[in-house]
């Protein structure tokens, strides 16, 4: 009988180490880490997208974002950028990023324990690991236009915002930093025609052309 408790007791901790080990080893390797750094760059990306698009896009008055103008032969010749409203749209842009920087820290997401020892067999079963996205505030905005071919004799013109961020993801005796990169339509317009040429310039220049084609 002895014998038998013996065995088994040395049978449960032969199990018990295995499983710690196990779990040590899984819990600090790049499958953990790569799961982990994707949760916080997508919940960041979604959650960017989400505040620009709900107190900024939805605000923007997309017919004075840019000018389509027509040379004699009534073909496109260019498409002008209002970039006094570009700018202000920056502007937007980036107090939108101020208050989610700060929103963010008090952000925390739960991980299942269980996803240490399987993404796909016991995902959803076990206590939960906190994680907490630590935004490291070192980010940047730009507005980009861009005109591409598209389909036969057309072009496809976009506006879009795009940002850089870059934050921590932290759990227990674990942090990694990543970067977010979200680009956040504006504007989507084809354009029957070549691809005409573009002005973009965010300091000068193109406020003073787009008001004198606005007044002519």
């Amino acid at each position: 009988m002895k014998k038998i408790i013996v065995c088994v007791f040395l049978f449960l901790l032969m199990l018990v180490s295995f499983i710690l080990i196990s779990f040590v080893n899984n819990y600090f390797s790049n499958r953990i880490k790569m799961y982990i750094e994707n949760k916080g760059v997508i919940y960041t990306q979604n959650y960017i997208q989400n505040a620009i698009n709900n107190n900024v896009i939805k605000n923007i008055d997309i017919n004075s974002m840019y000018l389509i103008t027509k040379n004699q032969d009534d073909k496109i010749s260019s498409v002008l950028i209002n970039t006094a409203q570009v700018n202000n749209i920056l502007l937007t842009v980036n107090e939108e990023i101020e208050k989610s920087i700060t929103n963010l820290e008090n952000e925390k997401l739960t991980l299942p324990i269980s996803i240490i020892f399987s993404e796909t067999l016991f995902s959803n079963i076990g206590p939960d690991i906190t994680l907490r996205i630590m935004p490291l505030g070192r980010y940047k905005c730009d507005i980009i236009s861009q005109v591409n071919d598209y389909g036969i004799n057309n072009s496809l013109f976009e506006i879009f915002v795009k940002v850089d961020f870059v934050i921590e993801t932290i759990v227990p005796l674990q942090k990694n930093e990543s970067h977010v990169s979200c680009k956040i339509p504006i504007v989507m317009q084809i354009i029957q025609g070549e691809v005409p040429r573009y002005y973009y310039n965010t300091d000068k220049l193109i406020p003073d052309v787009y008001d004198n084609y606005q007044n002519n």
